[in-house]
């Protein structure tokens, strides 16, 4: 049962300025008693500077959301008559985006307050016991049974859930009214505490708090105490709430104190205390100092157990993974002034190697009786070794060459570091670093002068490069890496890729190169077998650029001759450069013109009185189609082009195309009769007689 005898809603206005970083939370709590005889916390236990671990703090995975719901469920008063408990509220929430603080929330229709809460916890890294007790020591949701029609906008204890952004100078900011709104808030605003200590009133170390509002009065009316808070958790909870119980409020722990008493964060301690156990068990402590070697990481720090003086382990863990453990023994009078009940003894001071790599190193004061072990926190570690570091970046084919291009660095090294390169495991060459790149030197604190760039000589086609770097001191050689390479070699390469023909005109086109030169080379035209000319290689190509970037575009030819009537031969050779042997790049066959059209009649169709002559006929003078001309016994009958496809026509004739067929039709009378055709011709030669056929027409 929730009983509001006395409720501190109310801080005098001169202490805005006082207690700015706060906040905007609520500054004092509800006094929620419960019968003595339940009593299992003792005022006499209460440490002011250490209400709460950080370690049980921030365990937001302290309970699974059934065990949530099941507490709240043995917890929440009978709802059988009516009303609304905290175990059967439910309300539909609204996203948050991730920040800094929280991993933001997905908004959801109906969700139950066991959810809410189980929810926040995870994002916020929040335990959830935190936000129950807090729930219960600002506004007894916990215990409470509302009779309000929709509590979360119309009942005060659901709406100022948290009493977050409910300062006692002023009326509540309704922008954070709600049940979701107020917890999520809450539980960013702790991690904000935690993530920015110097920024509020209250941190680790010498503070001095009041007992009460009063304290700040002028002049003032309670008096105030020196408080060693001892760990952020417990400064978070005075940020929050920047009030110490005084002697009354721990002696009468489940009533009310004299007028200078104020109740949260006893109440807080009371709540987690009866309902989870004692809420600082575990150790604590801090990492005071890290740093890094080439082999390994060393920290520096102090520790301690509240279950015992005597010094206890502490464990390392490398990227999840054990990595060493010790005892936090040595002696630190700073801690042990700090904390006299525990002596001095409890100092560490430690080196652990770890491999080469990127790692995170975090460190855990180690438990003693009950409670868990506290992790004292993380550090990233770059461990460098003492053999050299380094990559072969690329490796390109050049002109019977290999570049290579990559960086080094030998941690315990100064200056350039030596570069070993092996085609197919021989070394063919040394370099030394220098070459400036300013990538590594983001990188790796070594400078920016830690390329290399070198071309190696091969005579191989197929090549597997490799870089090493030469250590110097400690440590080993390493290889950097290393990549399979396709270098031309031997023969020239080429192609004969057109022949044309344009009358007794011959044009062919097409490309040559030679593996072990950059310049052009030269070729011979061979026709019908026999030498005719010689040119070289020059003109560009583009294309051939593109294929063989080491080679530039300068490959291409044409080359034009004239040829004698008929079917020829033409072939290419590119001629060596170096080692190998001159090669034939193809042949390809040609007609050249004699003036005269050339065709066939391949079939003569009867039908009834209709002949058509189908056939083919070109102009070796010419690529278009040509006119024909059909005579009948001798006399004059038809005139045509022969523009029909006839693609193999194309293939016998490729510099004149397929649009040279024909097909010619007439109707003749009864009787015997000669059907002859002629090509006409085109650039002057004379009409050729392309065939004769004599039909009967019955």
């Amino acid at each position: 049962m929730r009983i509001a005898s006395s409720r501190w809603r109310g801080v005098a206005a001169f202490l805005v300025g006082t207690f700015l970083a706060v906040g905007l939370v609520a500054v004092t709590d509800v006094i929620d008693d419960e019968p003595a005889a339940k009593a299992a916390a003792n005022g006499a236990d209460f440490d002011p500077g250490y209400i709460i671990s950080d370690s049980v703090f921030f365990d937001s995975d302290a309970m699974t959301f059934e065990q949530i719901q099941t507490f709240l469920e043995q917890k929440a008063p009978s709802c059988a008559t009516g009303g609304t408990c905290i175990d059967t509220f439910a309300v539909s929430t609204s996203g948050r985006t991730p920040d800094a603080y929280c991993a933001g929330y997905a908004g959801r229709t109906n969700e139950s307050a066991a959810k809410i809460i189980y929810k926040v916890a995870e994002s916020c890294g929040i335990n959830p016991q935190v936000l129950i007790v807090l729930l219960q020591k600002e506004q007894g949701l916990i215990t409470y049974r509302s009779t309000i029609s929709n509590p979360n906008v119309n009942d005060p204890a659901y709406k100022k859930a948290t009493g977050y952004a409910c300062p006692d100078t002023s009326a509540c900011d309704a922008a954070y009214y709600g049940f979701h709104n107020q917890l999520y808030s809450a539980a960013r605003q702790f991690k904000k505490y935690t993530a920015n200590p110097d920024d509020w009133s209250y941190g680790i170390g010498s503070n001095v708090i009041g007992y009460h509002p009063k304290s700040f009065w002028n002049p003032p009316q309670c008096g105030k105490a020196t408080v060693t808070i001892r760990n952020q958790a417990t400064a978070n909870l005075y940020i929050y709430t920047p009030y110490v119980p005084n002697a009354s409020a721990l002696a009468n722990l489940y009533g009310e104190g004299d007028s200078c008493a104020s109740y949260g964060n006893r109440n807080f301690w009371r709540y987690f205390t009866d309902w989870f156990g004692s809420p600082t068990n575990g150790p604590f402590g801090r990492i005071d100092n890290t740093s890094v070697s080439l082999t390994g990481v060393s920290v520096s720090g102090w520790a301690i157990d509240p279950d015992t003086s005597d010094p206890i382990r502490i464990h390392v863990y490398s990227d999840g993974v054990y990595a060493a453990g010790f005892t936090a023994g040595n002696a630190r009078p700073d801690v042990g002034n700090a904390y006299p009940a525990y002596g001095a003894n409890h100092g560490y001071r430690v080196t652990v190697p770890l491999p080469v790599g990127d790692h995170e190193v975090c460190v855990y004061a180690v438990n003693v009786g009950p409670g868990s072990s506290f992790k004292l926190g993380c550090f990233p570690a770059r461990i460098f070794g003492e053999d050299p570091l380094g990559r072969l970046d690329v490796a390109t084919a050049g002109i019977g060459a290999i570049s290579v291009r990559g960086w080094a660095v030998d941690p315990d090294a100064t200056g350039a570091t030596q570069i070993q390169i092996e085609i197919n495991g021989v070394v063919v060459g040394t370099t030394s670093t220098g070459e400036e790149r300013p990538d590594v030197g983001a990188v790796y604190p070594f400078g920016d002068d830690r390329g290399y760039v070198m071309t190696v000589p091969t005579t191989s086609a197929h090549n597997e490069v490799c870089a090493t770097a030469v250590n110097r001191g400690a440590g080993v050689s390493r290889q950097l890496g290393c990549k399979v390479v396709d270098v031309l070699v031997g023969d020239p390469l080429g192609r004969l890729d057109s022949l044309t023909a344009m009358g007794s005109t011959v044009t062919l086109r097409g490309w040559a190169l030679d593996p072990e030169t950059a310049d052009a080379i030269r070729y011979h035209v061979y026709v019908d077998k026999v030498f005719v000319a010689e040119s070289r290689a020059a003109s560009t190509r583009a294309d051939i650029s593109a294929a063989y970037p080491a080679y530039g575009s300068g490959h291409g030819y044409t080359m034009t001759r004239t040829l004698s009537p008929g079917t020829h031969e033409v072939c290419v050779y590119g001629i060596n450069v170096g080692a190998g042997k001159n090669k034939l790049f193809g042949c390809k066959s040609v007609v050249a013109g004699s003036g005269d059209p050339i065709g066939r009649i391949d079939r003569v169709i009867l039908d009834g009185r209709t002949v058509s002559l189908r056939g083919w006929m070109l102009d070796p003078d010419a690529n278009s189609s040509i006119k024909y001309h059909l005579y009948v016994d001798g006399g004059y009958a038809v005139a045509a082009r022969a523009a029909s496809i006839r693609e193999d026509i194309a293939v016998a004739f490729p510099s004149h195309g397929a649009a040279h067929g024909y097909t010619a039709s007439i109707e003749l009378a009864p009787g015997s009769h000669e059907l002859c055709m002629y090509g006409i011709s085109v650039l002057g030669g004379r009409n050729a007689l392309i065939g004769c056929s004599t039909v009967v027409v019955n």
